[in-house]
């Protein structure tokens, strides 16, 4: 099946970090046998953009362009003009595709020109969670709803997620959650491993991460287990606000703010640590919660979207409310009683594992196209 992937964030030269979900699930298909191309058409800021370079892979088009600073509505207008362009060009190259597989709205303009001037049907997978703020533009309501209303298939990456967006929306979708990185999948681990004293946590420096929840939550923990570190993954504009409050709270010599980091050391700090504790005020999915469990590392997690959908017993770790003695309370439970990372793998990639997700997507490429044995 000749698959093109239209993603609204795709890694590259100014963010290699950015959305590898997105590139994991294109290399899982291509290594199940199907021809698959991308278009990533990612508007930058401007300093950003004149550091990048082009990307020179097969059957992938990536264009980088500069946003308009403050006027995100014609950012989206120039993207989608861009794409328009493109995708002809694609289809010169590289011939027709079968379905376009679009992730999140934003993307979406382009599969829905494609799908009237072309005949080329569409799945979209929605990530964002712009709709959780009360404040979203009409110009996105307005496109996303376009986007929807057109696709062939619907799909969320949590079950919250999906209930939010049929309530907004009143359009159908199904539940397909974010791959598993490969590289956490096929990391092994031992029973009991040997852990260093530390909890870590791993997110965007940003405010929906709630991070003066977790250092007011580990400023309890430390109380009653002194020798207890924390390590924070992530950069960000919060930064500066985080490290007064430490200063404040009297905990400044326990944290290390490590920055952007790359996935190995990312990896291998989860690997280390006592749990991964993310306090987000709300996730669509939670990706650091699967890789943290992915390598037999517990978590403590805040309840809030599709959080729920990964911590699904107790086995796993816990889902807490907003309250940093719960939170503390749960990170001390899991220093005291320690679970069974090879049983926690197991959970975890049974249920996001490359075998599920594949045979649930393969699925919706099949009802969107209307054929069946791949």
């Amino acid at each position: 099946m000749h698959i093109l992937v239209v993603p609204s964030n795709y890694p590259n030269a100014a963010q290699p970090n950015a959305a590898p979900f997105f590139r994991d699930q294109v290399d899982l298909l291509l290594q199940r046998g199907h021809d698959v191309g991308v278009l990533s058409i990612v508007p930058l800021q401007f300093k950003n953009w004149l550091r990048a370079g082009l990307v020179k892979q097969p059957q992938h088009i990536q264009l980088l362009f500069p946003a308009i600073p403050k006027l995100s509505a014609l950012t989206s207008w120039v993207r989608f003009q861009i794409s328009k362009y493109l995708i002809k060009r694609y289809i010169k190259c590289f011939g027709k595709p079968e379905v376009i597989h679009v992730h999140a709205y934003m993307a979406g303009e382009v599969a829905i020109w494609a799908k009237k001037k072309l005949g080329i049907p569409y799945v979209i997978t929605e990530h964002y969670s712009h709709f959780y703020q009360s404040n979203s533009e009409a110009w996105r309501l307005k496109l996303a709803k376009k986007v929807y209303q057109q696709a062939s298939k619907r799909i969320a990456v949590s079950s919250p997620f999906k209930l939010s967006l049929e309530n907004s929306f009143q359009e159908p979708f199904e539940v397909i959650g974010n791959l598993i990185d490969p590289n956490f999948e096929n990391e092994k681990v031992a029973e009991t491993p040997p852990k260093e004293f530390f909890i870590l946590n791993v997110a965007r420096l940003v405010p929906i991460k709630n991070h003066e929840l977790l250092l007011r939550s580990f400023k309890l923990a430390h109380s009653e287990k002194p020798e207890l570190k924390l390590e924070i993954i992530g950069a960000g504009p919060e930064l500066s606000k985080l490290q007064t409050l430490a200063s404040k709270l009297d905990i400044a010599d326990n944290i290390i703010f490590h920055g952007e980091c790359n996935k190995e050391f990312i990896k291998a700090r989860m690997k280390d640590a006592l749990a991964t504790v993310l306090t987000s005020d709300y996730e669509t999915f939670g990706v650091v919660l699967v890789e943290s469990l992915s390598v037999g590392t517990p978590v403590v997690t805040t309840n809030v979207g599709g959080t729920s959908d990964i911590v699904s017993s107790e086995q796993l770790g816990y889902l807490c409310q907003a309250d940093e003695g719960e939170v503390a309370g749960a990170i001390i439970d899991l220093i005291e009683n320690p679970k069974d990372s090879r049983l926690i793998k197991e959970i975890i990639v049974t249920k996001f594992g490359k075998n599920r997700f594949y045979e649930r997507m393969r699925k919706a490429y099949e009802d969107a196209i209307g054929i069946r044995d791949l």
